[in-house]
């Protein structure tokens, strides 16, 4: 059946102070734009209204002004990125791109999650799912407050946080988007060396191409293989998640839907539903793979299901999402068809060795063994632990 046409990608530069947002969003203006695409920017909403005049000391005066002054922040978001999708669908062409300066998650780093789930239930948003899974991807660019801290400075008039504040803010935020599926956190450091800020910029720009696909989207992951007795770190954002395989119309392209509810939600208010097509580069490596991703309607996933692959089981997992060490993992604990606990990363760079915590029981890394592949599982040729 058919699914649709994909959508405009909509993504977000977020991060700390003092973190070159600023200079990144010039410089993916600049760069997309030589690749062809129109790119389309959604200002940051919160800068916007301070510059018409709104004063911080009136809005921070007490809980109750705070709480709306974030609330009409949110509605603001939201109707700058439709005017946003609505420009650039004037334009024509089919390389287009929505940047968006910080997204509508990032107010809840600066109140309570409870009181950011109230202000949005206001909005008319049951779900921070809602919120968070409107975006293709996420860009986490982090502070000099951590790690380059010689270049923290507080030119930006609207700065004024200390090194201790920007890098409470940082995490703060970066926690706001925890739990998105395509979260990047671009870091200055690399696995613990500091590097130079234009290495920073190409790493940002490196993400945003994966996200959309530049020139194809290349899915690069690694994988590794817990004990069961794997648990996930606190602060962890957790999703039970049911992968079904779709008969292939092509024997070279594998099709499935996902299922993706939040762990900490009372009902299926939410669940948001993905259709995928992956092909191999190269198929003497499992490293690579083209993938097109696309968030469908609950409908089409139904629907779709009809076109179950019934040589194939389905996978059921609780996948935890967490950050460490400017590098976002998410661990899956399966139950069917069978309990195994793997753990994943996905690189901008197949070259980068990524730097793994240190408070997981890992076995081994399973990234070319194919009996770990989801697919493998779901073929009953991983026998997990034996």
């Amino acid at each position: 059946m058919s699914i649709g046409k994909t959508p405009v990608p909509k993504v977000v530069l977020t991060g700390g102070p003092c973190s070159g947002k600023s200079k990144g969003l010039a410089m993916l203006v600049r760069k997309l734009g030589e690749m062809g695409y129109t790119v389309m920017l959604v200002p940051e909403v919160a800068s916007d209204l301070f510059g018409r005049g709104v004063k911080l000391s009136e809005v921070l005066k007490d809980q109750r002004t705070w709480a709306e002054f974030q609330r009409i922040i949110l509605k603001a978001q939201f109707a700058s990125e439709k005017i946003s999708r609505q420009l650039i669908d004037i334009h024509s062409g089919d390389r287009k791109v929505i940047i968006c300066d910080r997204g509508a998650m990032d107010g809840m780093a600066y109140v309570d999650p409870d009181l950011f789930k109230a202000i949005a239930a206001k909005a008319g948003i049951s779900s921070i799912s809602q919120i968070r899974d409107r975006y293709q991807g996420v860009v986490h660019l982090v502070t000099a407050a951590i790690g380059a801290e010689g270049f923290y400075n507080l030119n930006n008039p609207s700065r004024h946080e200390t090194i201790e504040e920007a890098a409470l803010l940082d995490g703060r935020t970066l926690a706001a988007w925890t739990g998105h599926e395509h979260l990047f956190i671009v870091g200055n450091r690399d696995n613990g060396t500091k590097i130079l800020f234009r290495k920073k910029m190409t790493n940002l720009l490196g993400a945003v191409c994966k996200i959309i696909g530049i020139p194809v989207p290349i899915e690069i992951e690694k994988k590794y293989l817990l004990s069961l007795d794997a648990t996930p770190p606190p602060g962890s954002v957790a999703f039970d998640i049911t992968q079904t395989y779709l008969k292939r119309l092509n024997p070279d392209i594998e099709r499935r839907v996902r299922r993706r509810v939040p762990v900490d939600h009372s009902s299926t208010e939410g669940t948001t539903y993905f259709y995928t097509e992956k092909e191999l580069i190269d198929k003497n490596t499992r490293e690579e793979r083209y993938e097109d991703e696309k968030m469908i309607s609950e409908e089409t996933y139904l629907n779709l299901l009809g076109e179950k692959d019934l040589a194939l089981e389905d996978v059921i997992k609780r996948r935890f999402c967490f950050p460490w060490e400017n590098q976002y993992f998410q661990l899956d604990i399966l139950s069917e068809p069978l309990p195994v606990v793997l753990l994943e990363i996905e690189l901008t760079d197949k070259r980068r060795i990524p730097s793994l915590p240190p408070f997981l029981p890992i076995i081994r890394e399973v990234t070319e063994d194919k009996r770990f592949s989801n697919h493998g599982i779901a073929s009953g040729i991983c026998s997990g632990y034996k």
